[in-house]
């Protein structure tokens, strides 16, 4: 039974390595394609940007366009980033900066016109609560009047029956 379990843990690590040694050169094709196609797709986003910024003339975005074309195949394209990185990132980063300060001063003027209209919706709502206020109070006010009258009317009730009661003696 030992010798059976050693036969059986040597086939185990057999497969297991002919596996790794297969699957290995596939992993590492998946992982460097997957390196260039996403440099390739990051450098047409960039072209693209520089296109719409007009920022790029159409001669280097066709220069452009073929020495990125290099990724899938050379490495030479380090070299080529490395010749005009700080001018492209000075355009780049421009270009995009005052797309965000537009952005931003768009934001800010909604923010504004929404300020605005909370504060005239404020103001409003301020004079809606006022208008209540005294209707309240003008409410109480009548109130009181009536409280009063109906005090007054009870008097006068109160002596009616007693000048009914002091008749009503007297008739009897």
């Amino acid at each position: 039974m030992g010798l059976l379990t050693e036969q059986m843990k040597a086939f185990i690590y057999g497969i297991t390595g002919t596996y790794i040694i297969l699957l290995l050169p596939i992993v590492i094709a998946v992982i460097w394609f997957s390196y260039a196609f996403y440099n390739r797709a990051y450098l047409d986003e960039e072209m693209q940007y520089l296109d719409e910024e007009g920022a790029w003339s159409s001669d280097d975005a066709a220069q452009w366009t073929n020495e990125a074309g290099d990724i899938e195949g050379d490495f030479d394209t380090e070299a080529w980033r490395a010749k005009g990185e700080m001018e492209r990132m000075s355009i780049w980063d421009e270009g995009r900066l005052e797309r965000e300060f537009k952005r931003l001063e768009r934001k800010n003027e909604k923010l504004e016109q929404e300020g605005m209209r909370l504060d005239a919706q404020g103001k409003r709502l301020d004079g809606e609560w006022m208008a209540l206020e005294l209707e309240e109070q003008r409410l109480e006010w009548k109130e009181d009047r009536l409280e009063k009258e109906g005090r007054k009317l009870e008097c006068e009730w109160m002596r009616l029956e007693e000048e009914v009661g002091r008749l009503g003696f007297v008739l009897e």
